[in-house]
């Protein structure tokens, strides 16, 4: 859902895993592994996953999550997921990392007839507003 609106706003988006693949950088599958230990990636990691982005030309980089809690149930008998999204945006361009664009956290709602529905839903929502608000943030700076 966020890359689909980043590239209708005119933004070109790459799969991490293809930055790893070409310039190096730190495997997504241990990102997401220290991603799941404490929320956030140690600064080693980090450095080289900006370093590999910017070998391989890419101006922006952005670092994210999205964490959903257990479903419950609506008083309209659908389950419903809670999702919490928080990301960052930086211009990598030069030295420094600059952030660009800040998400959250923010939560966001959705239901369905199961808990698997439920939590699809308000992943795809989740997505759809950090991305719109990310794009509505870097617009503003006139950044492309």
């Amino acid at each position: 859902a966020m890359s689909k609106k980043l590239t209708e706003a005119g933004f070109e988006t790459s799969d991490y895993d293809d930055v790893v693949d070409n310039c190096g950088g730190a495997e997504r599958s241990k990102i997401n592994q220290q991603f799941m230990v404490s929320d956030d990636i140690p600064r080693k990691t980090r450095s080289s996953a900006i370093k590999a982005s910017r070998d391989c030309e890419v101006k922006y980089f952005a670092i994210g999550s999205m964490t959903a809690d257990v479903a419950t149930t609506h008083q309209s008998g659908l389950k419903q997921v809670f999702v919490s999204v928080r990301g960052t945006v930086y211009d990598i361009s030069k030295r420094l990392p600059r952030k660009v664009g800040v998400i959250g956290p923010v939560q966001y709602g959705g239901r369905g007839p199961n808990e698997n529905i439920a939590r699809r839903n308000a992943l795809l929502l989740a997505g759809k507003n950090a991305a719109t608000s990310i794009v509505d943030q870097l617009n503003k700076k006139g950044l492309k």
